[in-house]
């Protein structure tokens, strides 16, 4: 996630956004509080979370 964060950050003029497929979100974060946290710091680094379950 790290090595994501910073490329995402470092190449901000070749790429608008990011997303990230989540196939489960069960599997994502157990507890709704921790998942909705981390939807929140996904998308201040214009990475935006998909799931497809």
């Amino acid at each position: 996630m790290a090595k994501i964060f910073r490329g995402a950050t470092e190449n901000k003029k070749e790429y608008n956004s990011f997303t990230i497929i989540i196939h489960k979100m069960d599997r994502f974060s157990r507890k709704t509080g921790d998942a909705y946290q981390m939807i929140n710091l996904l998308r201040s680094f214009n990475v935006e979370p998909e799931a497809i379950e």
